[in-house]
């Protein structure tokens, strides 16, 4: 299967309050709070570019240094939501573990208009009219999720928390968006090229 992905498109990039690692390696439940199309994303291992997403959570634990929720977020995914006997993408890897499921007809957005229903910046429900075709980005926004998380440390020496696997939450129990760490704006924009920091590759970061 393979699809073009629906541009999550937003006036600048957010900002976070705090961004530290967490304090304690373990499991939590977790709610996603962003769902971001970084564009073309120059790195080291694509140096022409190439087009990413990555997924940003608040955890059910609260950071002691600035009495807010943990945030962590996913290695940047190619844009590709690809799989078929021979290759999986990692972000169609990712989605599926995170669901608890594959995808169907039904996942996608034909070609043409439709009305979207996504999370606004106060955590409140908003509709809105989107064209285009493919998988929604924004509608991960607000899904709940456990995620084992570790710490590991850069080449320089920094501190930093990954995602080390994804399930669907199945305790029925629910978080609601905390909206203090992470502010999310909500202008459509383009979103600018970004560029990652060399301490980090792909295969330090399994999700």
């Amino acid at each position: 299967m393979s699809t073009i992905l629906v541009p999550h498109e937003r006036q600048g990039s957010g900002k976070f309050q705090s961004f530290n690692p967490v304090d304690q390696e373990a499991v939590y439940n977790a709610i996603c709070v962003e769902a971001k199309d970084l564009g073309v994303v120059v790195d080291t291992y694509n140096p022409e570019g190439q087009e990413k997403v990555e997924f940003y959570f608040e955890l059910d634990r609260v950071d002691p240094q600035t009495n807010t929720r943990f945030v962590v977020k996913t290695k940047q995914f190619p844009k590709k939501l690809n799989a078929d006997q021979k290759y999986e993408s990692g972000l169609h890897k990712f989605l599926v573990a995170w669901r608890g499921r594959g995808f169907t007809d039904a996942d996608f957005k034909t070609p043409g208009s439709y009305t979207v229903e996504t999370t606004g910046a106060d955590g409140k429900s908003v509709q809105q009219e989107r064209q285009g075709s493919g998988f929604e980005l924004e509608s991960m926004i607000g899904q709940q999720a456990q995620l084992q998380v570790v710490n590991k440390v850069s080449a320089k020496g920094r501190t930093y928390t990954v995602i080390n696997s994804i399930m669907p939450r199945t305790d029925g129990g629910t978080l609601e968006i905390e909206g203090r760490t992470y502010t999310r704006p909500q202008a459509v924009a383009e979103t600018p090229p970004e560029t990652v920091d060399s301490d980090l590759t792909d295969d330090d970061i399994p999700f």
